[in-house]
């Protein structure tokens, strides 16, 4: 319901101003209506996440060089693993928890996927300076394999 709304504003915003608002800015509306159910710490915590994802949506349309389909089912994904990536990057405690890493895995990802890889380091770089939190391997094998299918679909248009 919040993103059927997140929707009507967006297209309430075109039809009021005629300013088009990419697609993923229904999500992040959406996320306000939910996020205002939690508080004020868990609204501030929200804004913060909304203005990373934002930002490193920016770092990666600047990488790609060339228009991502905000519609592809690949971007929504990396949106969703974005929203949840920073969830646990505040979350000190699942945070911590999720230190270990399979180094074979970040090998063969890194040697598979070296655009992605490097498109997630740049990525992660900002979040990490932006919230004086360090990001565990292990994100950065997700964050790699999500970008690698945003990058796929953008270059097979």
């Amino acid at each position: 319901m919040e993103y059927q709304i997140g929707e009507w504003a967006v297209a309430t915003i075109l039809e009021q101003t005629g300013v088009a608002l990419p697609d993923d800015e229904a999500g992040f509306i959406a996320l306000k209506f939910v996020d205002k159910q939690n508080g004020y710490l868990a609204n501030e915590r929200a804004s913060q996440i909304t203005t990373l994802i934002s930002d490193a949506l920016t770092i990666i349309r600047y990488a790609v060089g060339q228009t991502i389909d905000e519609n592809d089912i690949n971007y929504q994904r990396l949106l969703v693993h974005l929203r949840f990536f920073l969830d646990r990057l505040y979350d000190e405690e699942n945070r911590m928890g999720n230190a270990n890493i399979d180094a074979v895995m970040l090998q063969h990802v890194q040697r598979s996927y070296p655009k992605a890889y490097d498109l997630a380091d740049k990525v992660i770089v900002y979040i990490e300076d932006k919230t004086h939190k360090q990001v565990a391997e292990n994100e950065r094998i997700y964050l790699t394999v999500h970008l690698n299918r945003v990058l796929q679909s953008t270059l097979a248009q």
